[in-house]
């Protein structure tokens, strides 16, 4: 069962959340977020940063409220990434410890009406396309995090992937297809292959958490953050493994991102609803 507080809310599990509460946009006061979901999201993917749900601003150059510190006109000059785009209702960035998650829900709630063939209401179809939005957000940054280090290039970043490759991608596939080629394959080579590459991926993963944890010492003596540079790295990376049964899978987080995916395939339509308080019957457009 879900753990609840006296309140009857449900209490986080995971260190990082998501959050709609700073959005201000069209639908604000009809939607929820389902925080057990999102919790489950962010623990199946171990998601490292917080994520913020938000609405596109309009204006380029004003700065909202609903962003805090995060300047729009730095938000739209963002670079994005085509792969990850969708249809170009969102854009994501980084914001100190923070993915910020902004979609253009004006121009969602046009194509919702435009659509709209009178047989539901307009609110409801607005929250379920905006979830369907948000859920493609969450599917771009977690990728981001996991595949590409949230954008941290560092030795961590690179030793992981030639580790990846070269082990998991290319040494215990080739042991595997000699053995099938010479007919030697054995349930006890089996075992054994599988043993000395989870071996190679526990040194591999120990290596990166041991380097993680002296820099992360060493800035704590220093009182400060650790410098940044190809040879950095820090304790909450990505590619830092902290579990013990992360250790054994390759440095490369692929199995977060599937995981992650998987949860939000699964449980994605129950991420954002309509809220209990909204009871009216319509929904009127461009209005907070």
């Amino acid at each position: 069962m879900p753990e609840r507080d006296t309140k009857g809310e449900y209490q986080l599990k995971h260190a990082k959340k998501i959050t709609l509460a700073n959005y201000r946009g069209v639908g604000n006061g009809i939607m929820e977020l389902q925080d057990e979901i999102a919790d489950g999201f962010m623990r199946s993917g171990d998601m490292r940063s917080d994520i913020d749900i938000v609405q596109k601003p309009n204006d380029r150059v004003q700065e909202y409220d609903q962003l805090g510190n995060v300047k729009v006109a730095k938000l739209l000059s963002l670079p994005r990434l085509d792969f990850w785009r969708g249809d170009g209702l969102i854009q994501t960035r980084k914001e100190d410890d923070t993915y910020v998650l902004a979609i253009d829900d004006q121009k969602l709630a046009t194509r919702v009406a435009d659509s709209n063939d009178g047989t539901r209401k307009f609110d409801d179809l607005f929250v379920e396309s905006f979830r369907k939005e948000s859920i493609k957000g969450l599917t771009g940054v977690l990728r981001s995090e996991k595949l590409l280090n949230g954008g941290r290039y560092d030795l961590t970043f690179l030793w992981s992937y030639c580790h990846t490759m070269l082990t998991d991608g290319i040494a215990i596939p080739t042991i595997l297809a000699t053995q099938y080629a010479t007919e030697t394959m054995t349930p006890n080579s089996l075992m054994i292959t599988a043993v000395a590459g989870v071996g190679l991926n526990v040194m591999a993963n120990g290596m990166n958490l041991m380097a993680a944890a002296m820099n992360h010492f060493h800035a704590l003596i220093r009182g400060k953050q650790a410098d940044s540079g190809i040879l950095d790295t820090t304790w909450n990376e990505p590619f830092v493994k902290h579990s013990f049964q992360d250790l054994a899978v390759p440095p490369v987080p692929v199995d977060r991102v599937l995981r992650g995916e998987f949860y939000l395939l699964r449980n994605g339509e129950k991420l954002i609803t309509r809220g209990d308080s909204q009871k009216q019957d319509e929904f009127v457009m461009g209005g907070q």
